[in-house]
């Protein structure tokens, strides 16, 4: 959700750009700013992987991502930058949805470890991406200035499918980190003994999230139908007035003494 959110960011940041400069034609300090951001990452990076929930046994994934992020410097100063780009998306993708599931298969405290390489993975896409965006359209030709509320058919669609992804992995999301704790209050350490003590499957979560989205999403629809109903007629009701006002703005015919 939030690799998604910063590549619609990135999608508007370069929407009113067109040509770029090449990367050879950009400052010295430009580039020398863009390898500094990557390593400053990924000692950062390094840093979470010494800390006291580190994932045992999963430095290798730290190496990849430094595979990648130097893959993706050469592809920026080859004047590549938006492949570099694609490529960190694609390499934290795959450790989110990865760790994501194998998380599903091992205990909590190992599944929180697991978590800070999703995180960290993403942290350094939205810092090193960002820097080679930057960059690349450094001095870029605009070709227009974005107008708001000019978009076509197709890109509204795509607004309201983006809001209905962004509820529904809220609300799923959600409900898979508070039910994690299961029939305990802090877990493997205070055990919830009521007798109502329990936490509904997953699936059966989504089927009721997913009932909760659809009525919200429709009732957000009736609003704007009833915002667009009471617009109706507004605008032969204000020309038949400013036709009627039309006659009293016209000047009088001038008369001769």
């Amino acid at each position: 959700m939030i690799l998604s959110t910063f590549l619609s960011f990135l999608i508007y940041r370069r929407a009113n750009k067109g040509v770029r400069l090449p990367f050879a034609q950009q400052s010295v300090v430009a580039k020398i700013t863009l390898v500094a951001v990557a390593v400053l990452a990924l000692i950062l990076l390094f840093l979470l992987q010494t800390g006291p929930l580190r994932p045992a046994g999963k430095l290798w994934v730290r190496w990849v991502e430094v595979a990648c992020v130097v893959a993706a410097l050469g592809l920026t100063f080859l004047n590549r930058g938006t492949v570099g780009q694609w490529l960190l998306f694609a390499m934290s993708a795959v450790v989110v949805v990865s760790f994501g599931a194998y998380g599903y298969f091992v205990e909590a405290i190992v599944r929180i470890g697991f978590s800070i390489v999703q995180v960290s993975s993403v942290l350094l896409v939205l810092l090193v991406a960002t820097t080679i965006d930057v960059v690349i359209f450094r001095g870029a030709r605009i070709v227009g200035e974005i107008q708001w509320g000019k978009i076509p058919e197709r890109a509204q669609y795509i607004l309201f499918l983006l809001a209905t992804s962004f509820t529904w992995l809220m609300g799923l999301m959600g409900y898979a980190r508070s039910g994690l704790r299961t029939h305990w209050h802090v877990f493997n350490a205070v055990r919830d003994y009521s007798s109502d003590a329990f936490t509904p499957a997953l699936g059966f979560a989504c089927w009721v999230i997913s009932a909760i989205v659809l009525v919200f999403l429709l009732l957000v629809s009736f609003i704007f139908w009833l915002a667009h109903l009471g617009t109706q007629g507004h605008e032969q009701e204000e020309a038949m007035l400013h036709a009627a006002a039309l006659p009293a703005l016209e000047p009088e015919p001038a008369t001769g003494d």
